[in-house]
């Protein structure tokens, strides 16, 4: 009988948020014809990430070496019309994080938020929501529009020593308020099922305002009232002690206005930027895990690494370096996604649901106390035989399949009273035992008859897929007299 060729996956497993990730900004390389962000976005998705952060907005040509047609002249058309953009938006990825900046905004609002400022920026954020609820209804994704690092527009010259100014302040909290309101607006005119879009303020110095200064997360956030969620860029905190990180977050958590709190479950924080860019990468693997599984214990929704493609000549803020080598770090991001969405998959195979947030946060911090192995495709283990009857036996053996994607393995025992070790054609006998069907560890049993009840048997058993075929580590033996 022929290897079956369905994939290891589950539906929910595939959609499911498992916090790490990455992105993809103003990449210095590539290696196909493809354009930077489908080139990148492709590589992320290989990775196996659900989450895709990406630049969606006026400058979007120059983050990714592209040409906009003259008719793209604000978000809605950006993200509808602009082929790459149009074509990630159609991957299956299912939380997309999109720094989104406005086509038609006559200014800034450092200087104030004026009223045809504040209708610009209100009229592209809702027609992009409307238009992201519309196209992609039914498809699970949410959308979350957000911006770089806010303080860093607060304080001219990156300048640490001063506050923003008050008018400053106030602009930032109309900005934000207005891109709120655009959001909350559209998703109430629009019917929609299966699909949301949400507004994100990103900030960077919380440290500076745990200090008494005045900063995005205690000077603006909390006068947008209705702001769904914060980012947190979080250099100024990533090297800092576990309890000293969870202060942190939770002073950070503690500025957010609770308006949104009884219709978005779970924690409103999320950590947009992290990296070592200075390290080396075995140091950058290490620091990652860590720093993942702090946050990923607290319940940080998104843990997102700083990028794919590095974007910093002389630094290394990269998974995927110049030269197409993928780094520890790639590593680390890459088996623990495959294992998570093994983890989930059979999680709900057992409990017929997928596991909550603090079930899943739980099994995470577990797995981040030591480095991941790479994942083996099948396998395959023997476990014992028992006598049933006067002349059977029955012999059981184990399989698990750790890749993610890859096709069900069949299982096999071959027996005998002599040992054929790896070679099929070596054993007096080859019993199929069909196809595995279960994420986690299987068990297969397998009953042999008309046994000579004085001869000593051997088996083993394997296991083969479209990857190849994998063996029990030795072959074990029996004689029914001892049984």
């Amino acid at each position: 009988m022929p290897v079956k060729n369905e994939a290891v996956r589950d539906t929910d497993a595939d959609v499911f948020n498992y916090g790490i990730g990455t992105q993809t900004f103003s990449p210095l390389y590539q290696f196909t014809g493809q354009t930077k962000l489908v080139e990148t976005a492709k590589a992320i998705q290989g990775m196996g990430s659900t989450t895709l952060k990406f630049f969606l907005g006026k400058g979007f040509d120059k983050q990714y070496g592209v040409t906009l047609p003259s008719s793209i002249t604000n978000l809605a058309a950006l993200a509808q019309n602009e082929p790459s953009c149009r074509a990630v938006l159609d991957m299956p990825f299912q939380q997309y994080l999109l720094w989104t900046y406005c086509f038609t905004a006559p200014g800034w609002w450092a200087d104030g938020f004026s009223a045809a400022e504040k209708r610009a920026e209100y009229t592209e954020i809702y027609d992009l929501t409307r238009y992201l609820l519309t196209r992609y209804a039914n498809s699970g994704k949410h959308f979350y529009l957000g911006h770089w690092e806010g303080d860093w527009y607060l304080l001219p010259g990156y300048d640490t020593s001063i506050n923003p100014s008050p008018t400053a302040i106030q602009g930032m909290r109309d900005w934000l308020n207005t891109r709120q309101q655009a959001v909350d607006d559209a998703r109430r005119d629009t019917p929609h099922r299966g699909v949301d879009v949400f507004a994100y303020a990103e900030v960077n110095r919380v440290r500076d305002a745990m200090d008494g200064k005045q900063r995005v997360i205690n000077a603006v956030v909390p006068g947008v009232t209705n702001l769904d969620f914060v980012s947190y860029s979080s250099y100024d905190m990533q090297d800092l002690s576990p309890a000293k990180i969870i202060a942190t977050l939770n002073y950070a958590e503690s500025q957010i206005p609770t308006n949104k709190a009884g219709s978005i479950p779970g924690k409103r924080l999320f950590i947009g930027e992290y990296g070592w860019g200075a390290e080396p990468p075995d140091i950058q693997e290490t620091r990652s895990r860590h720093y993942a599984q702090t946050l990923l214990g607290w319940g940080a929704p998104f843990v997102l690494w700083w990028e794919m493609f590095n974007n910093e000549p002389g630094r290394s803020f990269h998974l995927i370096d110049p030269k197409g080598g993928k780094t520890p770090n790639y590593h680390f991001h890459q088996r623990f996604l495959n294992a998570a969405r093994l983890w989930v998959a059979g999680f709900k195979q057992t409990n017929r649901r997928v596991p909550t947030a603090k079930e899943y946060q739980f099994w995470a911090v577990t797995q981040l106390n030591h480095p991941l192995e790479p994942p083996v495709s099948l396998n395959v283990g023997n476990l014992s035989a028992a006598r049933v009857g006067a002349d059977a036996a029955v012999v059981t053996g184990t399989l698990r399949q750790g890749i993610y994607g890859d096709a069900w393995g069949r299982v096999f025992v071959a027996w005998g009273v002599r040992d054929g070790d790896t070679n099929p054609a070596q054993w007096e006998h080859v019993m199929d035992l069909g196809n595995n069907s279960r994420f986690g560890t299987n068990s297969f049993k397998a009953r042999l008859r008309e046994l000579d009840l004085n001869a000593t048997y051997f088996y083993r058993f394997y296991a083969t897929n479209t990857a190849g075929i994998a063996w029990s580590m030795e072959s074990s033996s029996f004689a029914l007299s001892t049984l």
